[in-house]
């Protein structure tokens, strides 16, 4: 934070600044980019909700598929058995 001289009116203007952070990261620099690696190629979220609403999303989906995919089958007859064949032995 900086302060700077006084305005006309005789108030402070407070300016924010960024606060260099000179603690030493818990993560090692494999880590940060193994993290970073997981959100830009595979796509993980940070947010654990938005992990809660895609998973009910997909299975909502699985359901779904599963019933179109029971509506589509009923309509399905398979083709006719053939019975009437019958295996001879070759006497040698």
């Amino acid at each position: 934070m900086r302060i700077s001289p006084k305005d006309e009116e005789g108030e402070k203007e407070v300016k924010n600044e960024e606060v260099l952070n000179y603690e030493k990261s818990k993560k090692g620099i494999a880590e940060l980019y193994e993290d970073q690696y997981k959100i830009d190629v595979l796509h993980y979220s940070r947010n654990p909700e938005e992990e809660k609403v895609k998973e009910q999303v997909t299975e909502l989906s699985k359901q779904l598929f599963h019933k179109l995919n029971q509506l589509c089958n009923f309509h399905f007859t398979p083709s006719y058995v053939n019975t009437d064949i019958k295996v001879k032995l070759r006497d040698e």
